[in-house]
């Protein structure tokens, strides 16, 4: 039979086992993120190194590219000799909205007065809004026909052309 001290021996040594695991995985992470750190400042140093050599080598083969830069900069207004041109032109645009808002509001103004000169005055439409309420109430509704209305009425009227007719033959003959 297995006794109580050998249980908690066991228990025990889980125990230990464990808190070691913890302190392995806690350093070997710390060791590998330390690496990783070195290795990418090494790669970036390496790479900036590289880049510069790069530059100082090809930086007289292409002078077409730089005087092409240059003639589109002065063609797109961004040269350095104006430094003042995009707030000139901020002042420009400023003014000219300025301008524009005042033509608005006087344009607003002329309709304003034009509208209120064409209304008529309030109580005489209200009025007339009042009566042709009124009159509208007042006449009385069309009446829908019914299927045996219209019956009626299509044969009333057959009725009256064959009188019609016959009226007619009968003044011939005289």
């Amino acid at each position: 039979m297995i006794s109580v001290r050998s249980i908690e021996n066991a228990g025990r040594k889980a125990w230990l086992a464990g808190l070691g695991s913890f302190v392995f995985g806690k350093e070997y992470a710390t060791d590998k993120i330390d690496q990783a750190y070195t290795e990418t400042t090494q790669l970036v140093t390496n790479l900036m190194s590289v880049g510069e050599k790069l530059e100082k080598s090809n930086e007289h083969k292409f002078p077409d590219v730089d005087q092409r830069i240059l003639q589109i900069r002065e063609k797109l207004g961004l040269d350095s000799r104006q430094p003042n041109q995009l707030q000139e032109l901020e002042a420009r645009v400023l003014h000219l909205s300025d301008v524009v808002n005042k033509l608005v509001e006087a344009k607003s103004a002329e309709a304003l007065k034009e509208t209120q000169v064409k209304k008529p005055r309030a109580p005489r439409a209200k009025a007339a809004a009042k009566s042709t309420d009124a009159e509208a109430k007042a006449a009385p509704k069309p009446r829908r026909r019914t299927a045996a209305a219209k019956k009626a009425t299509s044969t009333t009227v057959a009725k009256k052309v064959t009188t019609a007719k016959t009226s007619q033959v009968k003044a011939e003959q005289k």
